[in-house]
């Protein structure tokens, strides 16, 4: 793929992982261990937007306003922009993103692999366990082009640990969010536009400086929502979202057998 011009490579590849891999996967793994009420439960959970405005506008405001500010004082500057082309612009490609990638792949890594570990593990080790997995699945992405095995060690390296970092933020703002799939996926790809070359924080802000600040901006925000929604960060909240998925996939099951 990388021959082709004009081919986005990462984006191809990402989608064929997604729908080839990971979405296939996550649904027949959760018909197998757990039958129709444990899909409807993941497909619940995967759609679930009744959050409250200030989660959602943390969601889309937290990290992009933190990397900035991050940046800047960190020696980076803002540059002149034309508002309206930017704004819909970053719109356009955070709902591809969402919608193509994120969404589906978070219902994999967020709804089946770290929620499972939680329940056995807690919170913080469920985000280190899913991280190994999670950072292995990017590692295809640097052998192309020139690479060595020095730079693929230092790569994976780099992997881990930032990819353990977003882990524990979105597990903790799944916490926070009422167990919704869809949060913790526009959270994915607001931090993904946060820090890539196309993203917002590259069109407002100039110089090298904004790497290290979304790493900074992650960390402070996680820091916080943990604070804030410490009560629910145990295995006890886990139990109790699960049971709640349970009661309102078998109340819609009921729902549907009394129609029919």
């Amino acid at each position: 793929m990388p021959q082709l011009a004009g081919l986005n490579t990462e984006r191809i590849a990402s989608i064929v992982l997604v729908f080839g891999a990971l979405l296939p996967a996550s649904l027949w793994v959760t018909w197998a261990a757990e039958g129709r009420p444990g899909v409807r439960a993941l497909v619940t959970r995967m759609f679930r937007w009744r959050i409250g405005p200030r989660w959602w506008l943390l969601i889309l405001a937290g990290l992009p306003i933190l990397t900035i500010a991050f940046a800047v004082l960190l020696g980076d500057s803002l540059k002149p922009v034309d508002i309206e082309p930017l704004v819909v612009g970053q719109l356009f490609g955070l709902l591809v993103n969402l919608l193509l990638i994120n969404m589906w792949e978070e219902t994999a890594w967020t709804g089946i692999v770290q929620t499972r570990l939680e329940r056995r593990h807690g919170l913080a080790t469920a985000a280190l366990l899913t991280a190994v997995p999670f950072a292995l699945a990017h590692m295809p992405l640097h052998f192309i082009g020139d690479f060595t095995v020095e730079s693929l060690v230092a790569a994976l390296v780099a992997l881990l640990i930032v990819c353990t970092i977003v882990r524990l933020m979105i597990g903790v703002f799944l916490r926070g969010a009422r167990d919704s799939i869809l949060a913790v996926a526009l959270l994915h790809t607001v931090f993904n536009r946060s820090n890539n070359d196309e993203g917002l924080v590259a069109g407002l802000v100039e110089g090298d400086a904004r790497k290290l600040g979304g790493l900074l901006a992650v960390l402070v925000l996680t820091a916080a929502v943990a604070f804030v929604a410490r009560r629910n960060l145990g295995r006890p909240y886990r139990l109790l979202l699960d049971l709640a998925a349970a009661t309102s996939s078998t109340r819609s099951v009921s729902t549907d057998k009394d129609q029919t």
